[in-house]
């Protein structure tokens, strides 16, 4: 409690600070403005009136009486406006509000330059002796002999980690697969496949510290990552068919571009392609909601591992059985939480993890066929046909 209670004080001390300067900067602009001003409208030469008056009006100089008097105002002149005695009040004082004003602004520009390059140095240190002390108190809390790189590992990956993933949600359909017209399917016999129409909704939210501390921008990549089948009859199935990124839907063109460059990715045959979106920026704290909607192609005996690559507070998980086929299906949590199936029927499978995932964790999800039902031994079977006596 007393620490953060000082952290707050040092905050409204930053504050008053900043209100200070503003206002300071805000008097030097009023005072050059000021100075400026009466600079302008001070006539430099007062005595030029005078000296016009005496020698260009007309008939001065006609006779020697106006040549003494014009004589007599230019001497004037001389003495009053050019010599080091004369003194201008209304000089001074601009002279002096301008040089103030100056002042003012210069010693203000150069505060904040050098309090913003030493707030910046501070944080980096911070952060630094943070990450340090971390690493330290971790290994005296466990009084264990782990491998430095194990440290850095679950350092860079997991305590460092500015994005959260909260409410992520992923909804299966399975569909028969059905070729498009026309298509040369020959090669693939009598194997049948499902079309798996998945549809991801989550929330990114960027939870380093405020921007008064040490927080930072996160970038978060709007991405999805599709298995390649393993037959090229198939590959034309695997799209991604809406994006929508804080409700607002991706263009159509977007989509076609994208989609372009997964079935580029898929002829090279990888293990899988990325359709790459962009990336968004978050301020600390501030959230992005996220809904994809993909098909991949699997087949009627397969499987769908299903892994966040960021960390996420939860996740929920359906799966409905359109095919018609009485898939026998069953799920395991890949991760430290317990995967809890909270619906089933003969269509729909519903399951949970109300636990923390770790990059790379989630949800293993496998299918076959069911066998026919065992019949009885004939033995048996008469037993239960005799009748009884």
């Amino acid at each position: 409690m007393g620490k953060d209670k000082a952290r707050f004080l040092d905050l409204e001390d930053v504050e008053d600070n900043h209100a200070i300067g503003n206002t300071l900067a805000v008097a030097g602009a009023i005072v050059l403005l000021v100075g400026i001003c009466i600079s302008l409208f001070t006539p430099k030469y007062p005595e030029m009136q005078a000296l016009i008056d005496a020698c260009m009006s007309p008939g001065v100089v006609s006779d020697a009486a106006g040549q003494h008097a014009c004589s007599t105002a230019v001497f004037e002149f001389e003495k009053t406006g050019h010599t080091s005695s004369g003194f201008s009040t209304s000089s001074l004082a601009a002279n002096f509000l301008t040089a103030l004003g100056t002042a003012l602004l210069i010693s203000i520009l150069v505060s904040r330059t050098i309090e913003t390059s030493n707030r910046r140095r501070f944080a980096t240190t911070l952060d630094r002796k943070t990450r340090e002390l971390s690493e330290a108190v971790m290994r005296g809390m466990f009084n264990r002999r782990h491998p430095e790189r194990l440290i850095d590992i679950v350092s860079e990956n997991i305590l460092q980690r500015e994005l959260i993933r909260e409410g992520l949600n992923v909804h299966y359909v399975f569909r028969r697969w059905e070729p498009a017209e026309g298509a040369d399917i020959s090669r693939l016999g009598d194997r049948r496949f499902i079309e798996v129409k998945a549809t991801l909704t989550a929330t990114m939210t960027n939870v380093s510290g405020s921007e008064t501390l040490s927080g930072r921008e996160a970038d978060v990549p709007i991405c999805v990552v599709l298995p390649n089948p393993m037959y090229d009859e198939l590959k034309g199935t695997v799209v991604v068919t809406s994006v929508q990124i804080d409700g607002e839907h991706q263009e159509k063109a977007k989509l076609d571009e994208v989609n372009a460059s997964i079935q580029s990715q898929l002829e090279g045959d990888p293990l899988t392609a990325r359709g790459d979106f962009g990336k968004r920026t978050l301020k600390p704290g501030q959230s992005l909601r996220l809904r994809m909607v993909y098909t991949m192609i699997k087949e009627i005996e397969d499987s769908e591992f299903f892994q966040t690559l960021q960390i996420s507070k939860d996740l929920s998980i359906t799966l409905v059985d359109a095919t018609g086929w009485d898939l026998k299906i069953r799920a395991l949590a890949v991760g430290f939480g317990s995967l809890d199936e909270i619906a089933s029927d003969d269509m729909t499978r519903q399951w949970t993890i109300n636990d923390i995932l770790l990059p790379h964790q989630g949800v293993n999800i496998w299918w076959k066929q069911k066998l026919p039902s065992k019949s009885l031994p004939a033995s048996d079977a008469k037993a239960i046909a005799k009748p009884v006596s």
